[in-house]
């Protein structure tokens, strides 16, 4: 049996779990994960959503009837009256949404640094005397392309975030509305 009090416990509940990092015990992959881990941290946005009920209104081929309803009066007779009802019912729902955080303008910054990266490291490598057999000129191009791949990932982020954040407009069912009369005396 695992208990809390033998040192097993269970996973917090949430998308936010804890990362503990022992520097002693990371090499340099690790310690290079745990960076794009913060780095990346930020990338997903978080949307605040506001939801706009319309007013209901009878669905198109909606129909309304007329039902009796009938109770106990007070002088031992009964009452009644008469209830119209218009079943399918719909109303508009407009539901906006908007960024509640920072994500979208940390993907820009990181982006546009990492496009500034590889824009010096093209700048630098025009200046770099090659040698004819010896190859050391392809440095600065795979680190181009490192920059450049990790440039991707925030743009995605940012196109996803530009995705998830826009606005909707539904329609959906909603109770019939009942439309009571006056209690009069029941004709039998």
């Amino acid at each position: 049996m695992s208990t809390s009090s033998h040192g097993n416990q269970a996973p917090q509940a949430g998308p936010w779990r804890r990362v503990i990092v022992h520097p002693e015990r990371t090499g340099v992959a690790g310690r290079l994960a745990v960076a794009s881990l913060i780095l990346l941290g930020g990338c997903v946005a978080q949307i605040k959503e506001t939801r706009l009920d319309g007013a209901a209104r009878p669905a198109p081929g909606a129909r309304s009837e007329v039902v009796t309803e009938r109770r106990g009066g007070t002088a031992g007779a009964d009452e009644c009256r008469d209830v119209a009802v218009t079943t399918s019912m719909i109303r508009d729902v407009e539901i906006r949404r908007s960024f509640a955080d920072g994500a979208q303008e940390t993907n820009f910054a990181i982006a546009m640094l990492l496009g500034g990266g590889i824009g010096l490291l093209a700048y630098g490598q025009d200046h770099v005397q090659c040698p004819q057999q010896g190859g050391g000129c392809s440095d600065p191009t795979n680190a181009a392309y490192v920059l450049l791949g990790a440039a991707a990932i925030p743009l995605a982020m940012l196109a996803y975030n530009a995705l998830a954040v826009r606005d909707a407009h539904l329609v959906e069912r909603v109770a019939p509305e009942a439309s009571p009369g006056p209690w009069r005396g029941c004709r039998e």
